[in-house]
């Protein structure tokens, strides 16, 4: 997206952070002013039974409830700084519970299962009929942090470190819960070491890992991580340094996906059939 697109949409006054990051995904909340595409599931009983479970809160939500297949990761969990409240706001783990469910007593999970996305969990009052998966659920296909975090990034290619500074404490700000970096900490916040402390990089390299990082975070689990990746892979080298080859280093030497390929992995393969049925004229994508 060019960048004065992006100040279009940042000087239109038209979309704004919700000062409460957790109210962002409040199903109550699916025209916000952060909202810019929403993607909400109202349930509707007049429909046909079999449509109204949720297939987004099946493999989102909790596996005590639904065939939850979506958990986050152990390193997405690793990566929020201490006493970042978008991680309560964002990771559901095995000694919360659900207001008004169960006595209120810690949900179950899998042996295989330590988390779940708290973005689609909310209390009891919120299950229609009493079913987890009937719940209105708010997915947003895209939102004005994301514009936010897409033109700090725009700056820094651009070399405008100063806008980069400013727009992810914006971020931050909100995330925060409305407050400098100083007043978290006379609110001795985070044992009084404050909370997410006010970025002060300014190389190119360091504030392109920063903004990735809090693109990370404050994203999570909205199905943006992928596809970032793929454009990182193309502008950065494994260090963070301009180049290529940053996704596919970090899956292969911090993931563990040693046997990673992007020219592969970065593209669909194109279904047989398909292939035949043009007569000559599609062909494979190399690597499948």
């Amino acid at each position: 997206m060019p960048k004065y697109m992006l100040m279009r949409v940042v000087n239109g006054g038209e979309y704004s952070l919700n000062p409460d990051y957790r109210g962002v995904f409040s199903p109550e909340k699916l025209y916000d002013a952060e909202n810019m595409m929403p993607g909400g599931y109202i349930f509707n009983s007049s429909i046909s039974a079999g449509r109204w479970y949720n297939p987004y809160l099946q493999y989102q939500g909790l596996p005590a409830f639904t065939n939850g297949i979506i958990y986050p990761s152990q390193d997405l969990v690793d990566s929020y700084e201490s006493g970042d409240p978008r991680f309560k706001a964002t990771i559901f783990t095995k000694t919360d519970s659900i207001s008004g469910y169960n006595n209120n007593k810690p949900v179950a999970f899998p042996a295989n299962a330590g988390y779940a996305n708290k973005k689609v969990i909310w209390p009891f009052s919120y299950w229609n009929q009493s079913n987890f998966s009937f719940q209105n659920v708010n997915p947003m296909f895209l939102r004005y942090a994301d514009i936010v975090l897409i033109n700090a990034e725009a700056s820094n290619e651009l070399g405008s470190q100063a806008d980069v500074l400013k727009y992810l404490e914006q971020i931050r700000f909100r995330a925060r819960g409305g407050m400098t970096f100083q007043a978290s900490v006379t609110a001795g916040l985070n044992a009084g070491k404050g909370i997410l402390p006010e970025i002060t990089a300014t190389s190119k390299k360091e504030l392109r890992l920063a903004i990735w990082k809090e693109r990370r975070v404050e994203l999570a689990l909205e199905f943006n991580r992928w596809f970032d990746l793929f454009r990182y892979n193309k502008v950065a080298a494994a260090d963070g340094s301009d180049g290529t080859g940053y996704t596919e280093a970090l899956l292969k030497n911090t993931y563990g996906r040693t046997n990673f390929n992007f020219a592969k992995f970065s593209r669909f393969p194109i279904p047989s059939t398909y292939i035949t049925s043009s007569n000559g004229i599609l062909e494979q994508n190399k690597s499948w």
